[in-house]
């Protein structure tokens, strides 16, 4: 088995994600200050600014962590996910779990992809 095939075998689904998040949000994982240290490194990462906080507005709080395989032989990225805690302006929070798989695509369309996803998101929770 190839390097690039073992990226198959390290998965996880975005609602597996997503429930994970949100336990941590709650902190339900971590101790308290743990949770708060993790929490703000999420927010000030600088990874990933053309993915999910580029369909944010400017000066929305978004704790993410971005994930990236490399390309296999024939160009085929295994993944690109961005997963976030965004806070909206009424004071909620939504947690947004972005996995893309088997990517052909170029690099600045598969961001498109995802920041026109929390875009539509951040309009769906903004916009009622």
């Amino acid at each position: 088995m190839s390097s690039f095939e073992k990226c198959y075998l390290n998965t996880t689904t975005p609602l597996a994600t997503t429930e994970l998040i949100e336990k941590f949000y709650k902190g339900k994982v971590l101790k308290k200050e743990t949770t708060k240290y993790l929490y703000q490194v999420m927010v000030e990462t600088s990874r990933g600014l053309n993915w999910m906080k580029a369909g944010l507005p400017v000066g929305t709080e978004l704790a993410h962590r971005t994930g990236i395989s490399g390309r296999n032989e024939n160009n085929l990225r295994a993944a690109m996910n961005d997963v976030g805690i965004i806070k909206l302006p009424n004071g909620k929070h939504v947690i947004l779990s972005i996995y893309l798989k088997n990517i052909k695509e170029e690099m600045a369309d598969t961001e498109k992809i995802i920041s026109d996803i929390s875009h539509a998101v951040w309009e769906y929770y903004t916009c009622k």
